[in-house]
């Protein structure tokens, strides 16, 4: 039973840490491009995505505390 329920949690866990990288590196793409890409309209897209990478970062991070949580009990 207790090996069945830590693989979902785990499977969560590995994704969340996944897309928090992802969106760290998003925010770190936006932020450059903002600087050196100026003269393109892809500072504006890339804002976008980076805010959205980093909402979906912050969501991911709230399912692995609940994951986490859920594993301590």
């Amino acid at each position: 039973m207790m090996v069945q329920s830590d693989v979902p949690s785990d499977m969560i866990g590995r994704a969340a840490s996944a897309v928090g990288v992802i969106g760290s590196l998003a925010i770190i793409i936006g932020l450059a491009s903002v600087t050196f890409v100026d003269r393109f309209g892809i500072v504006n897209m890339l804002i976008f995505w980076s805010l959205f990478m980093l909402t979906v970062g912050i969501g991911a991070f709230y399912i692995e505390m609940k994951a986490g949580l859920a594993k301590q009990r």
